[in-house]
């Protein structure tokens, strides 16, 4: 068999990946910070592990600013939808994903966000002068992908960055194609949101993604329920809010 589409989802994945997933179901897989057993005290290690690796591969400063999800689509939800609010202007790309394109869509439709998609040519090469010209004094958020999953394009994400950065608007980065082959610092290119599969690029299994939140930005869960912590309270805590204050 030839397998042409792993811009989709990679295959195969190393041997080591499913070696490391068989010995994880097999050996301590039980449920990370929820117990205090020797299995679930091992998957939480497991878990923290991981943050340290994925920091270290994209240079994010603070683990504790990962969270995991179950691809880059719950990702760019929890991203977009847990940070903006009614009155909220935001910008984008003609060559966003619908991961991207519809949530946005969506707030607009419902009368919450203001939105524009700067268009690129015949290409679908962005000019980033088309995106200054475009930030309004309500600008909360500009949003664009690493690399196309329509033409392989690579945008110009430091220089969108920068202009974030100047402006003091948030950046969301949609590195759902290139993380993982187009080199990714966090701190280089002034992100405060990475949408990050795993399952691509990564050579991971499906079922697993990640989001980068810097210090700046405060979110807001879109899902409520159990943590394994403070159980007797009715209401979801804010966890990025705690880990925070306990630097500051």
């Amino acid at each position: 068999m030839i397998y042409l589409d792993n811009a989709a989802t990679s295959y195969p994945k190393p041997q080591r990946v499913y070696d490391e997933m068989l010995f994880c179901m097999k050996e301590f897989c039980a449920n990370p910070g929820r117990s205090g057993h020797e299995m679930s005290m091992r998957s939480g290690r497991a878990v923290y592990e991981t943050r340290e690796i994925v920091s270290r591969f994209f240079n994010i400063e603070n683990p504790m600013r990962v969270v995991f999800t179950k691809n880059a689509t719950e990702a760019l939800n929890i991203a977009i939808n847990g940070v903006l609010k009614k009155g909220d202007h935001v910008i984008t790309t003609s060559m966003e994903h619908n991961s991207v394109l519809r949530p946005l869509k969506t707030l607009e439709r419902n009368n919450i966000i203001e939105l524009t998609i700067v268009w690129g040519n015949y290409f679908g090469e962005i000019d980033v002068t088309d995106i200054e010209r475009s930030i309004k004094k309500n600008t909360k958020m500009i949003i664009c992908s690493l690399s196309s999953n329509v033409n392989g394009i690579i945008m110009p994400i430091k220089d969108i960055g920068r202009i974030a950065e100047d402006n003091k608007i948030i950046f969301l980065v949609d590195a759902s194609q290139g993380a993982g082959s187009i080199r990714l610092d966090v701190q280089e290119i002034k992100a405060d949101m990475v949408a990050i599969p795993g399952h691509k690029d990564l050579l991971g299994p499906q079922g697993v993604g990640a989001l980068y939140v810097s210090e700046k930005v405060e979110i807001t869960p879109i899902m409520q329920g159990g943590t394994g912590s403070r159980s007797e309270s009715f209401y979801q805590r804010n966890f990025f809010r705690i880990f925070l204050k306990a630097e500051l």
